[in-house]
This record gives structure tokens, C-alpha cells and sequence, in this order.
């Protein structure tokens, strides 16, 4: 309905266009000419709605770059993802991105044509915040910029929300199959609708913010979703765990709390990366898999709740939305899973910046890749403090919910230091019955938190047939320096080598080995252990079913011709499958994809 109001608008344009040429036509050059031309001038413009408006598509290519911060949060990611998925899905044209970080001594382009998306480092930005309230946000032109921002993270996707549903589709104009796609500026004056949201009759404001206390994460999500009340109606709703304060009306519940209406939503277990969002009475309820569904099922009432036009609920389910990666059945022959996974040190998103989900929440990613996928054996890398800490919880989680039983090998010292480098099997489908851990020899350990540098290996025997033997090493391959990076390989070849002379049984060796198929590092460990690429093997035998280089920023997967994590195999077996997982919201769960191989015994 919208195409056609704008094709009409631009088929009026034409008529006062035809208008303009037979006056002219008419009166020749004199003075009554003139007089008639600017008459039918002013007319033209004021057939033009957008005359004078500032193209951000412009006839179907983009005007403009969009920059977000360098430490952006991860709610103005997400709601800058979006923002640029509206746009495309409405015109058909992807805008393209950039940080705003600046090298010494460099300086921004005032003259670039760019989307300023949250609190960027640029003095535009600082201008239009300048005269905004701590509750505004504003969409709005400054230079050669176009700024859409607020004092806060929750304001800033609010703008992006009232841009994307309010300013876009009144504003594209469509000629055949190409728009253009203009720039109505708008300031929001403050929070108002405190008075008007109620579920059940009950206003918002009456309402607490109640969370399972039992795992760990629930109350920043809880934190969170004050914050988006608070931006959208004005009101700071108070936040308590659920053994804190006993049950009372009016509640707002997030996770397995220890409230009645949880017991009975949650009666038939809980499933990782699912959320749904139920009103029952005085109550409204965020059913979920853990925090990071909580927080996404926050994210989606941000718009579709708190932003949208209806501002009463009533008893039902409002939101229902399965986030987990879906599920990939072993391949038929197969004795084997097999599976790599970089899964990000807790302390990149605690010392970086807050783009990065904690692991209180990527852990539910990674337990949900473990239900679904059910791999048999894992070399697990970057496993810290926090994921000693949290990884357990959802491993319990997986064996008394899903059935799944998993023994996590070295993911501590006996110093009680991390290791960064573990191992993770199937206990209950695989016997371990040999097994050793050491450090690298060419760095520090003493020096360090955890250990970093390691070589860790199981031998592991298949329950239902104990003919069935393999060995699994994993390792993360240094890149501080060449003599590192030279140690790396030579003492994984010497420990593959000495293994294969004493066991004699199939080994592969899993990891992040900082180093692509094509290097001199990987050339070499190949050549003189024997191994092979299970990636290649499966492309040969086209059983590869898809194919992700390298690795990307948190939220961003890289496309590269290059990867550095491998699974590397000795001895007499198939690759029936080898995939990476790329599915939903995998891509906030590290800066590597896991990939798993399905391995038949010869």
C-alpha cells in the first residue's frame, strides 16, 4: 500500500513537470513567461514532499557508511544489526559498517557521508547528545552525519526502534524496482507511557523484577530489563532474587524462580536457547534456557512490548521464540563425533569491553551447541576462571535435563590454576583409559593465572564395541613469537609421534593452532607426523557441508580463504561429515565457530 502512495506521488510530480513545459511552450519569453515559470516552479516543490531531505539510500545504492563505537555495548550491536537488516529488508540495499576507532594522530572525515549509531567518538555525536535529557533520544542531521543517539544504551535502541517502525517505510519513494529512502529527523521529548502499560489491569509501575538466584547471570539480565522499563515508561522498577522477597501480586519473573507459576511453566524441564513470554493474573513470566535466551527475549520486549502500540496484556503467551542452533543428527556409519571448539576466555568480555556477552550467558550458547550436535569428544580451548566457574552448571544441566553425560578432563591444575586447554568426552558412551597433561616448556606457567600453552591428551574407548580405540590431543598453538610458534610444533610432533609408537591406535589432534592450512607451521607438523586435514579429506569426499575461514570479532563471522582451527587425523578412517557451525546466534559465543567431524574406523 505504501509503494503505491509513493508511485503516486511521483506520477503527480510528472503531471506538474508536463504542467511546466506546455506554459512554457505558450508564452514564449516574455515577461508573462517568467512570472508563469516561477509559479509552476513553486508548485513543483511543493509536489515534492522530500525536496530538500537528505537521500540515506539514493536510487537504490547507499549514501552512507554506518559507524558504531569501538566499545559499543552489546545491546546497540544487536539493535545496529537490526537497524541495518530493516533497512535492507525494506530497500533491498545493505549498509555497510565501521568502528570509530582512530589510529595516533588520525582524525575523522568530516566530509564522509556516516551513520553515527550510539555514543561514537565523534564531535557530531557530542553536539546532538549536548542537547539532549537523560530520557531523549534523537535521529537527526549534524554536518555531513546523521546522528541517532541518547545518554544511554537503552534511549539509543529506542531510537533505532522508533526509526525502523515509524520513519522508514513514510519515507521511501520507489521508481520501478529502486528506492530512495530519505531522512525525517526526530526528537523524542521524554517517557510517557508509565500511566498506560498494564497487564491485567495492573499498571507497570506497581510491578517488582524477581530472578532465580540458583544461576549465576539472571541478575544483570534482571538489571537490564529495569533499564528498558525505565527508558520506555519512565518507571525504575525495583529488582530483587527470588530468596530475597517472598511471593507477592504483581511480579515480573525471570528464569526458574522459586515462584509457583515457574514451578508449573517449567514442570517438563527447561531448553537451551528457547524463551517464552506468558502473563498469568499479576504475574508476567520469562521462561527461559538460561540468561543469554532471558536476555534476547529482553531485547525482543524492548520492541515488541514496552515499544510496541498495544499497552495492555492480558493472560497468554506474548513471545515464544526457539534460539538454539538446530540439531544435526550423526551422520548413519559413523562411530565417531568429533568436535573443536575456541569458546573465548571469560576475560576478553570482562577487561575489553561489554560488546561481549559474559560467559554467564555464552555458556548456555555453547551447552545448547552440546545438546543439539552431541558430540562425542571435544578439544575445548580458552577455558578460564569464568568457564571453571559456570561450564559445570550447564553440564549438569545437560545430564539431569537432556540425558547427555559429560566428563570435563584438565579444566583445572593440580596448582588450582585454569587450563586453557582441555578436554571434554561422553562418559557416557565413551571409557577413558588413558591420559596426560603437561604444560609447554617455552613459556612462564609460574608467571600466569592459568595455564595457557598445553598439551593435553585422552585415550578413549567406545562402550558398545571396546575394539574401537582413539586418541584425542588438543592443544592452542602459541603466536607471541617465532621461537613459540617453532615450539608449539615441535613438541605436539614429538608427543603425536611418541603416541602413535605406543598406543597404535587412530589419534586426532584438535585446537586452535593460530596458524592456517596453508602455512609452513602446518606444512610441517603434517609432513612429519602423518596427519591429515579432516576439513580436506572431507572436501575430497565431498561429505564437507559447508565451509567458514579464520575466525571474526564477537557477532561478526569473518569470510576468509584461511582458518586456523583444525582437526588433524592419524590412522584408518572416513570423514562422513565435517561442518561448521554457523546457525542463529552462534556468532556471540566466541570470535571461532566450533566444527565437529563425523569419523567412521576403517
Amino acid at each position: 500500500m505504501m509503494k503505491q502512495l509513493h508511485i503516486r506521488k511521483i506520477t503527480l510530480l510528472s503531471l506538474f513537470l508536463l504542467l511546466a513545459i506546455l506554459c512554457t511552450s505558450c508564452t514564449g519569453k516574455g515577461t508573462q513567461g517568467d512570472e508563469t515559470t516561477a509559479a509552476v516552479s513553486e508548485q513543483e516543490t511543493q509536489a515534492d514532499p522530500f525536496a530538500g531531505y537528505t537521500k540515506i539510500i539514493d536510487a537504490g545504492s547507499a549514501a552512507y557508511v554506518v559507524v558504531y563505537p569501538e566499545d559499543a555495548s552489546y545491546a546497540v550491536m544487536q539493535s545496529m544489526n537490526r537497524f541495518i537488516d530493516n533497512v535492507y529488508d525494506q530497500t533491498g540495499v545493505r549498509l555497510e559498517t565501521k568502528s570509530d576507532f582512530l589510529r595516533v594522530g588520525a582524525e575523522h572525515d568530516a566530509e564522509a557521508r556516516e551513520i553515527l549509531f550510539g555514543r561514537t567518538n565523534y564531535s557530531e555525536t557530542d553536539a546532538v547528545l549536548a542537547t539532549l535529557a537523560s530520557d531523549q533520544y534523537a535521529i537527526r542531521e549534524e554536518g555531513n552525519k546523521i546522528v541517532i543517539a541518547a545518554h544511554s544504551d537503552s534511549y539509543t535502541v529506542a531510537a533505532s526502534n522508533y526509526f525502523t517502525s515509524n520513519l522508514m517505510e513514510p519515507n521511501l519513494v520507489w521508481q520501478g524496482d529502486v528506492c530512495t529512502l530519505y531522512l525525517q529527523e526526530y526528537t523524542f521529548p521524554s517517557a510517557s507511557l508509565g500511566e498506560e502499560l498494564s497487564i491485567n489491569g495492573r499498571f507497570i509501575r506497581d510491578f517488582v523484577i524477581v530472578y532465580d538466584a540458583d544461576i549465576e547471570g539472571y541478575e544483570e539480565v534482571a538489571e537490564q530489563l529495569q533499564e528498558v522499563i525505565s527508558a520506555t515508561t519512565g518507571y525504575v522498577l525495583d529488582v530483587y532474587a527470588d530468596t530475597d522477597r517472598e511471593e507477592s501480586d504483581c511480579e515480573i519473573l525471570i528464569g526458574q524462580t522459586n515462584r509457583a507459576l515457574s514451578a508449573e511453566l517449567y514442570e517438563g524441564g527447561r531448553t537451551l536457547m528457547t524463551y517464552e513470554l506468558v502473563v498469568r493474573g499479576y504475574q508476567m513470566q520469562i521462561v527461559c534456557g538460561g540468561p543469554f535466551s532471558a536476555r534476547e527475549c529482553i531485547n525482543e520486549m524492548r520492541f515488541s512490548i514496552f515499544g510496541g502500540e498495544t499497552m495492555e496484556y492480558v493472560d497468554g503467551s506474548l513471545l515464544e521464540v526457539n534460539l538454539a542452533p538446530a540439531a544435526a543428527e550423526v551422520t548413519d556409519g559413523s562411530d565417531l563425533r568429533l568436535m573443536t571448539a575456541n569458546i573465548l576466555a571469560g576475560r576478553w568480555g570482562e577487561d575489553a569491553n561489554d560488546a561481549i556477552p559474559p560467559v554467564e550467558q555464552r555458556v548456555e550458547i555453547f551447552a545448547a551447541v552440546l545438546a543439539n550436535y552431541t558430540p562425542d569428544a571435544v578439544g575445548l580451548q580458552e577455558t578460564d576462571h569464568k568457564w571453571v566457574e559456570m561450564l559445570p552448571v550447564y553440564l549438569d544441566i545437560l545430564k539431569n535435563e537432556y540425558g547427555i553425560e559429560y566428563t570435563w578432563l584438565f579444566s583445572v591444575w593440580e596448582d588450582g590454576k585454569p587450563n586453557l586447554t582441555s578436554i571434554l568426552y561422553r562418559s557416557d558412551k565413551l571409557e577413558l583409559t588413558d591420559s596426560d597433561c603437561k604444560d609447554n616448556s617455552y613459556w612462564n606457567a609460574a608467571s600466569y593465572t592459568y595455564h595457557l600453552r598445553v598439551l593435553a591428551w585422552a585415550k578413549l574407548r567406545v562402550k558398545a564395541d571396546p575394539s574401537q580405540e582413539f586418541i584425542l590431543l588438543n592443544t592452542h598453538w602459541a603466536w607471541e613469537s617465532p621461537e613459540w610458534i617453532a615450539g608449539s610444533v615441535q613438541e605436539e610432533t614429538e608427543l603425536v609421534n611418541q603416541l602413535k609408537a605406543e598406543h597404535g591406535v587412530p589419534i586426532f589432534c584438535t585446537g586452535d593452532f593460530n596458524s592456517r592450512q596453508d602455512s609452513e607451521d602446518v606444512l610441517g607438523f603434517l609432513a612429519d607426523t602423518g596427519m591429515e586435514e579432516t576439513m580436506m579429506q572431507a572436501a575430497e569426499a565431498g561429505t564437507r557441508v559447508n565451509y567458514c575461514g579464520g575466525c571474526g570479532n564477537v557477532g561478526n563471522p569473518r569470510d576468509s580463504e584461511t582458518y586456523i582451527d583444525h582437526i588433524f587425523g592419524y590412522g584408518e578412517y572416513d570423514v562422513l561429515r565435517y561442518e561448521t557451525i554457523l546457525g542463529n546466534r552462534i556468532i556471540w559465543l566466541s570470535d571461532h565457530a566450533p566444527q565437529f567431524a563425523d569419523i567412521q574406523f576403517q
